[in-house]
């Protein structure tokens, strides 16, 4: 059984993908000093989705593998939705995490039970309240439209955002970390500044893998241009449906050449089929800023060459 088990739950950006890619890529150093970061179902890439899926439905087998995974390592379990959708946690789902009981097709065993001798840790991170906001906001233009979070796939601007009662949850730290502490039973909790360079050394640090430091934080979700965004939070408000605007985040992906997961991954979907979803009349009505004219000619002249490859 784990000694420890530490909660990585974001915020949202603050860089927890690429830390994840770190954990992920550096599962063998991480083990050889007795830290445990579980291998996720393939569904979740190098995010464990299955943690926000425990306490949002109450299942807490994914869980329980995890832990029995890690052996009498620590462990460490690593979602930013654990913090962005800390609000949607039903009451109960929080209960069974922290009381699981034996027999899951019955009820869950307790989670202090099954943790009785672990050290439950949550580590969170923060930044600048503006330039978090900022970010947060481009991420919920890009992200496609589903029940996880009413944001997501939004067609407000950064005022109207800023003013959504999610928004002022998640930019309220010290209640957050006083919540999540509760609700999952911590034992301690460690808010550290994103915007601190040796950010992750001290993660790392908490976590007792401090000689793990010299190793490099990959880089991934490369900013997009404004004109990006703009572009996307005006497609959101004329295209109701999620296949036209992830088509459009396909073009996006081909001509920007970006690495962005969230354009690469409606890029993947794109077949021949997918051109007939792109409206170029939408272009007429954007701002001056966005390159309408190259966009245009990528459109006609390279895009149907792209896609049929």
């Amino acid at each position: 059984m784990p000694r420890r088990l530490f909660l990585h739950v974001g915020l949202p950006k603050t860089g927890s993908t690429s830390m994840q890619k770190w954990f992920l890529d550096n599962r063998t150093a991480l083990a050889a000093q007795g830290l445990c970061y579980p291998i996720d179902p393939p569904l979740h890439n190098y995010k464990q989705g299955y943690t926000v899926l425990a306490l949002k439905v109450g299942d807490m087998a994914p869980l329980r593998a995890a832990l029995d995974q890690a052996g009498a390592s620590d462990v460490l379990l690593s979602n930013e939705g654990l913090s962005n959708h800390f609000l949607d946690f039903p009451a109960e789902a929080l209960a069974a995490f922290r009381t699981l009981t034996a027999d899951i097709a019955e009820a869950l065993a307790a989670f202090r039970t099954l943790t009785a001798d672990i050290a439950v840790i949550v580590i969170g991170f923060h930044r600048d309240p503006d330039r978090w906001l900022r970010s947060y906001h481009r991420q919920a233009v890009l992200n496609p439209r589903n029940n996880a979070s009413e944001l997501w796939g939004t067609s407000q601007d950064l005022a109207q955002i800023r003013a959504h009662y999610r928004i002022k949850r998640l930019l309220d730290h010290d209640r957050l970390a006083k919540d999540m502490a509760q609700g999952v039973g911590a034992d301690a909790v460690h808010m550290l500044n994103f915007d601190d360079p040796a950010a992750f050394t001290r993660m790392l640090g908490v976590m007792d893998v401090p000689d793990l430091s010299d190793i490099p934080l990959p880089r991934i979700n490369e900013t997009l241009p404004d004109w990006a965004i703009t572009m996307m939070q005006r497609i959101n408000a004329q295209e109701p449906d999620n296949p036209a605007r992830q088509a459009w985040k396909g073009v996006l992906y081909h001509y920007l050449k970006s690495n962005h997961t969230v354009l690469r991954d409606d890029a993947n979907r794109m077949g021949a089929d997918a051109l007939a979803l792109i409206n170029p009349a939408l272009l007429d009505e954007m701002p001056t800023e966005i390159p309408h004219q190259d966009i245009r000619h990528f459109l006609n002249n390279q895009l149907p060459a792209i896609v049929r490859t």
